[in-house]
């Protein structure tokens, strides 16, 4: 069985070295606005939300998402980050189980920030593409 498991802050020392290398993976494939040390010190302190996808018994996670929830004019449930392989096997599962986390903190939108292949396979999920970030190397 496939499921989303939430890391509590208090785990996140036991936990960082099986989450770890999915951070290592999306970080590379980053525009470098966080570190893992970054990324280890808000979800220590709460400020960020690590959650990895897991089947069966198994510890090797097949997605590491970190998550925040920004309390503008709406209150914001951002996947600001994640990792995964086989995300067809996945994801609506997991979209489903972030989906209620996010109505339990009283979040009224669930974004989500990602390559251009994240756009093509949401879209036939509900969700639509309302900003683009542009960026040069200088």
């Amino acid at each position: 069985m496939i499921e989303l498991a939430a890391i509590p802050r208090e785990s996140v020392d036991t936990m960082w070295p099986i989450v770890r290398p999915g951070i290592e993976k999306m970080l590379a494939r980053g525009i470098g606005m966080h570190t893992e040390q970054q990324i280890y010190d808000a979800a220590v302190a709460g400020d960020m939300l690590l959650f990895v996808v897991v089947q069966d018994d198994s510890l090797e996670p097949l997605a590491v998402l970190v998550c925040n929830v920004d309390a503008g004019e709406q209150r914001i449930f951002q996947v600001g980050m994640a990792w995964g392989e086989n995300m067809n096997e996945w994801f609506d599962i997991a979209y489903e189980s972030l989906l209620q986390v996010a109505l339990e903190l009283k979040c009224t939108i669930v974004a989500i920030t990602g390559r251009r292949g994240w756009v093509r396979y949401l879209r036939s999920r509900g969700f639509s593409e309302k900003m683009v970030t542009v960026i040069k190397e200088i």
